[in-house]
């Protein structure tokens, strides 16, 4: 048996934490945007937009999280990691981005604090990855 990858497990856990935490506020707050959106007949699509795509960022990062706990022994799995990893560090730009260009202004230490767990995340996938080549 292949000794775990502490990294990617340990991230994984965080991830999953996260994603939950991510859905469990996300859901409500586009429900609410889709609500004054539709009490106010206005244009808010870019909000309703960004909502979803924080939303989705909160799935792919639950999905990688307990992708990399379940798969962090496997080597042969480490693509599948790196896979959900790079989705989720570019769901995090892009929904960064699109919420600072309609909301709030881009934020770069929200956006480097967003970034820091999938990046080890990916390091760990990395390692592994490495080690399968070995």
């Amino acid at each position: 048996m292949q000794k775990s990858n502490i990294l990617l497990k340990v991230t994984g856990i965080l991830m999953i934490a996260g994603g939950a935490i991510g859905l469990v506020l996300r859901v409500p707050s586009l429900l609410c945007v889709v609500a004054a959106t539709l009490i106010s007949s206005g244009n808010s699509g870019l909000i309703v937009f960004s909502v979803i795509l924080f939303l989705l960022g909160s799935v792919a990062q639950l999905i990688a999280g307990i992708l990399g706990v379940a798969n962090a022994g496997k080597p042969e799995k480490a693509q599948v990691c790196i896979t959900f990893g790079i989705l989720v560090v570019l769901l995090t730009i892009a929904s960064n981005i699109l919420n600072g260009a309609g909301v709030t202004g881009i934020n770069i230490l929200w956006l480097v604090i967003g970034l820091v767990v999938p990046i080890f995340y990916l390091v760990g996938a990395f390692q592994m990855k490495n080690k399968a080549s070995d």
